[in-house]
């Protein structure tokens, strides 16, 4: 086997090599590569440039593969997403609410331990 990369054509074309296009067997699989090969806009559809594969099954059947394609964005993809910023929004809210709650209680204990403080030394000044 030699795997060669056709530099300069010579004076005649050579049978099987360059008289003939034989077609790509695997396309990209990945979204922005999709686009990037058949020069796609944003808009247009990627899954209507998937290379397929069609074959025969052995009971006859006419099927039609093709590959998942990987980073497609769609409804699903943006509504986890927006569900995403809103669970880290969310969770920052929660943070900031616990934390005051936390502050809010250790001033009170404090509170309750200088006054318990001051309540016990009055009381031994007495006696």
């Amino acid at each position: 086997m030699l795997n060669l990369v056709v530099v300069a054509r010579g004076p005649a074309e050579i049978d099987g090599l360059t008289t003939e296009n034989i077609a790509r067997r695997l396309g990209p699989k990945r979204a922005s590569n999709i686009r990037k090969f058949w020069s796609l806009s944003k808009a247009q559809d990627v899954r209507k440039f998937v290379i397929a594969r069609t074959f025969t099954t052995k009971k006859g059947k006419t099927v039609t593969k093709r590959p998942k394609i990987q980073r497609l964005v769609t409804p699903v993809v943006r509504q986890r997403k927006r569900a995403r910023a809103v669970a880290k929004v969310q969770h920052r809210e929660k943070v900031r609410r616990d934390a005051q709650e936390y502050a809010r209680l250790t001033a009170q204990r404090a509170l309750e331990r200088a006054a318990s403080r001051r309540s016990s030394r009055r009381s031994s000044r007495r006696e």
